[in-house]
């Protein structure tokens, strides 16, 4: 499923009511800046050709993803009046009691996970923890907690003029601890696959995925599908070893969505099943439902669009577009055009398709050369027949003589 859902909110005049565009086109790694191009080009073309600005107020694909836990928003809020207090604590030289605060802290935050917008307050705290286990002398635990504040900010700096000298020292030695580490590795698997990965609060790619080249140890990794609850947690990376990690997340309430959305996905922009597409309009409260399809003929990029509405039973299927600029913005005059009643010339048509690559006939193999004649069964049968002839004619002649060889039978 593509990643990159393009889509946006149309106001358009009393004439042409509101329309969500969504894009269906698949994922390729080889044309992704070129599809990007496309997509850029043809909505600059779509805010010139309809009466209104194109509105970007509400993005379509957000529809789809599962929307943040009830209560999160109370509970980094809780997260954060323990930081404090453990700051506090910290400063007022309590160790002990800084570090109760920081650890309720650091549970919350990692209860909540990928509710969190970012991994700031995860950083703040860690290091926060780092300074209070070095106050107490307790370096392990101090080291663990700066080397995930590193993980979490790599290009973090301690001015010394803020930070207690000792500190930094410890801080720094770590970096290059973590710096001079064998690395290790780690593979993601995630039913349904796709999903987007993250690692230590940075987007690293999608699953299936294999990360090679990271510091041992714990790391923070997330997991986000559409239509299911993102998961969180820690993964621990083997120094020179690979870590295989397997994740299911839970379906959310927003799977229905994501699954009308692949059935589009499936049938593709101009073959959408119009209940579906109407299905969809009225859940995002438009009156029009625009599909959009890049792909691929001939080694060049065409664009299709569907054009659907809430209450008509006709459907506009315009295209193929070549994705030059001037053909998207045509694309988007006859997309405007079809949304005031009239009807563009421009209906479906499918580039030529190839005729189909038939293999290379294969030569058949030479004959073998003819074999000698000393080389065949024949000769040497004849040959092994003639030798055995003339041993038993000599075996006889020689019998047949005196061998001076006397014979006595006594009776």
């Amino acid at each position: 499923m593509n990643g990159l859902l393009f889509a946006g909110w149309m106001t358009l005049a009393a004439a042409a009511p509101a329309a969500a565009w969504l894009d269906l086109s698949p994922e390729d790694p080889a044309w992704l800046e070129q599809d990007r191009a496309a997509r850029e080009s043809f909505a600059r073309h779509m805010e010139s050709a309809l009466p209104q600005d194109l509105l970007w107020g509400v993005r379509v694909d957000e529809y789809f993803r599962e929307a943040p836990p009830a209560g999160v928003e109370a509970r980094i809020e809780e997260a954060r009046q323990s930081l404090q207090r453990g700051r506090e604590f910290y400063e007022l030289l309590k160790p002990e009691r800084a570090i109760q605060h920081l650890q309720a802290a650091l549970k919350t935050l990692r209860e909540i996970g990928a509710g969190m917008p970012d991994l700031s307050l995860l950083e703040e705290t860690h290091f926060l923890l780092g300074m209070t286990f070095q106050a107490l002398g307790q370096t392990s635990p101090a080291d663990d907690h700066y080397r995930m504040v590193l993980l979490l900010r790599p290009d973090r700096a301690l001015d010394e003029a803020a930070v207690n000298p000792l500190v930094v020292e410890r801080f720094e030695r770590v970096r290059q601890n973590l710096a001079a580490s064998l690395p290790g590795s780690i593979s993601i698997i995630s039913t349904p696959a796709g999903g987007r990965v993250g690692l230590d609060g940075r987007p690293v790619g999608r699953t299936p995925l294999t990360l090679s080249g990271l510091s041992p140890g714990e790391h923070y990794l997330s997991l986000a599908a559409d239509g299911y609850r993102p998961w969180f947690g820690l993964v621990l990376v083997p120094s020179g070893g690979l870590e295989k990690k397997e994740i299911y997340p839970e379906e959310g309430a927003r799977i229905e969505r994501v699954r009308l959305r692949d059935r589009l996905f499936d049938v593709g922009a101009i073959n959408a099943p119009l209940a579906d597409a109407q299905s969809l309009c009225r859940d995002l409260g438009t009156s029009w439902l625009i599909l959009t399809r890049l792909f691929r003929r001939e080694g060049k990029t065409f664009l299709e669009a569907g054009v659907y509405s809430s209450s008509r039973s006709d459907v506009g299927s315009l295209g193929p577009y070549p994705s030059d600029d001037a053909s998207l913005a045509q694309a988007a005059r006859d997309i405007a055009a079809w949304m005031r009643g009239e009807r563009p010339q421009r209906l479906v048509v499918r580039p030529p398709e190839l005729p189909p690559v038939q293999p290379p006939i294969r030569p058949l193999p030479p004959p073998p050369a003819a074999t000698p004649w000393y080389r065949t069964w024949w000769f040497w049968t004849a040959v092994g027949s003639v030798a055995a002839g003339a041993a038993a004619v000599t075996a006889g002649v020689l019998l047949s003589r005196d061998q001076g060889v006397r014979i006595e039978v006594l009776r």
